[in-house]
This record gives structure tokens, C-alpha cells and sequence, in this order.
């Protein structure tokens, strides 16, 4: 399997501070004293750049001129990434909270001495990137309301941190070489038709379910959950499970109970381009073995 750099893998998570949008002009400050703080190195590659062109629309005439920016005290509202709209509420709820300075330092040393007690908790590279990843939302209350652009502001800094770090896990030397990989099991409607009573119609789901998670538990391994872009993972009670397994210590228990079938029949995901291909036989097998074991089980 992949020999990925777990340890560069959790400095993408961290290359831009959750709270960037605090003080965009020395945040690279912050990003330097959080990779110190975790122990890994704070590097910025061609995956930062293409991640940002991916979560965001570039911006008309910074190339040649200067730099725009927008505090976070211009930042009055969010902007609806489908219909357009401004999202006023939030000025209430949210960003009274957090307008003041001494408001965001406290924010910002609760984010350090957080890091710090992961890291603490989990030594290893490989157990610390994924406990990084499954705390990564839950660092404060209203982190994943937290802008990663605070001049084009529809998408979290979320959202650019996991996409930066799963583009981490396709780099061949300095450049990125990635493929979106779509994977189904079905038909769906052919394996609900044979339910015979209720229990049955959650049976089936809950099959499908877990068969998917599978195949998207392998490469959750491998490459890390970051790089599942389809469906939303943090939280999930399977993923859970699987990390508790691999010894990470996490601090945030799942929001669903691990009974709902709470993983659709399909997923997308983000893989090395030179890999696709046996990443796919790999989930194949994945899924016909665990189908296997568990007719073995029943039978």
C-alpha cells in the first residue's frame, strides 16, 4: 500500500489556522507556533494552491495588482453558495461573540492547548493525523462557521484544510497527480423489493451501509478520511469505530447512533491518479470479502 507521510498529512490540516480569519496578515505566525505545538513541520506545497482553486473562485486582476483583503470585521454575512444570498443571522448569533480581541485570543489559546492534548494523546504520526482530523470541527463551537476566505466567503476553512490535505496523499514529488473515483454498490431497489416486513427495509439499508463503509474504510486507512469527499464522514459512528480500533484516542463521541444506516450506497473520493485503478479492485475485494464473512456468520 501507499507510503503516505502522515505527519505531512496533519500539517496540511493545520497550514492555515481554523481561525485564519482572526488576523489574516500574520496568521502564517500562527500556523508556524500550531505545527511547533504538534510536532510536525509547517510546509505550504502545490497542494495548498490547488485546493484553493478548487473551494474557491480565483480573483479578477490580483495576479498584476495588489493583494485584496477583507477583515473579518467587514464580514457582516455569509454568502449562499447555490442561490447567492446574504446569510444575516449569523452576524447576531456568531460574530458578536468573537469581534472583540480578548474574545479571540481566549478562542486561540483554547485552539493551542487542544492540539497540544491531542498530540499528547496520540504520539504516534499516523494516530495523531487521524485524531486531528475527527477533532478538527469540534476545536470550538462555531469553527466550521469559520470563512477560509474571508473575500469570496462560501466555503469553511473546514473545507479548505481537509481538501489541501487530501490532495497531500497524491503528490508525486512536488506536484499533484489526483483522481476522483466513484464508487456504487447495486441495485438498491432490487435488494429493498426483497424486504418482507419493516425490520427488513432497515436490514437492507443497513447493509448497504455497511458494505460501502468498507470499501470506504480502506481507504480511509490508507490514505486518510480527509480524502472521501462524498459522503460527509466526521461524526459517523462506523469511522469511529474503525479509529477506537487502530488505537487513536478521541476526545468527540459520534453524533448518530452506529444502528442508522447512516452511509448512502455511493461514494467520491480523491486518489493518487497513478493508483486509481487498483484502488477500485481494492474496494471490490474489500466489499466481497466482508460480504462473504458476514454470509459465513449468518449461514
Amino acid at each position: 500500500m501507499p507510503a503516505i507521510n502522515w505527519k505531512e498529512k496533519a500539517a496540511a490540516l493545520l497550514h492555515d489556522p481554523v481561525f485564519k480569519a482572526f488576523d489574516i496578515k500574520s496568521h502564517e505566525s500562527l500556523a508556524n507556533e500550531l505545527c511547533s505545538i504538534a510536532g510536525v513541520p509547517n510546509i505550504r506545497g502545490q497542494e495548498d494552491i490547488v485546493g484553493s482553486s478548487l473551494d474557491r473562485i480565483p480573483l479578477p486582476n490580483e495576479l498584476y495588482g495588489r493583494q485584496i483583503r477583507v477583515g473579518m470585521n467587514e464580514l457582516k454575512y455569509f454568502i449562499h453558495p447555490i442561490s447567492g444570498e446574504k446569510i444575516t443571522v449569523l452576524e447576531q448569533e456568531l460574530y458578536s461573540k468573537i469581534a472583540d480581541e480578548n474574545s479571540q485570543k481566549k478562542h486561540t489559546e483554547e485552539l493551542k492547548n487542544k492540539i497540544k492534548m491531542i498530540r499528547e494523546q496520540n504520539t504516534d504520526d499516523e494516530k495523531f493525523y487521524h485524531a486531528l482530523w475527527w477533532e478538527l470541527g469540534y476545536l470550538t463551537d462555531f469553527v466550521g462557521f469559520m470563512p477560509a476566505d474571508t473575500r469570496v466567503p462560501n466555503h469553511s476553512i473546514i473545507d479548505h484544510l481537509e481538501i489541501t490535505a487530501a490532495l497531500q496523499s497524491c503528490k508525486k514529488g512536488d506536484q499533484i497527480d489526483a483522481a476522483l473515483v466513484m464508487f456504487a454498490i447495486g441495485p438498491v431497489q432490487e435488494l429493498i423489493a426483497q424486504a418482507r416486513k419493516t425490520v427488513d427495509l432497515w436490514a437492507g439499508s443497513y447493509l448497504l451501509s455497511y458494505l460501502t463503509y468498507k470499501a470506504i474504510e480502506f481507504i480511509g486507512i490508507n490514505y486518510g478520511f480527509d480524502n472521501i469527499i462524498y459522503p460527509y464522514l466526521r461524526g459517523n459512528a462506523f469511522v469511529y469505530r474503525t479509529l477506537q480500533r487502530l488505537g487513536v484516542t478521541l476526545f468527540t463521541e459520534p453524533l448518530m447512533d452506529e444502528k442508522i444506516a447512516s452511509i448512502p450506497n455511493v461514494f467520491l473520493a480523491i486518489v493518487p491518479a497513478w493508483e486509481a485503478k487498483k484502488v477500485i479492485n481494492m474496494c471490490e475485494e474489500v466489499v466481497k470479502k466482508s460480504w462473504e464473512e458476514l454470509a459465513t456468520d449468518v449461514l
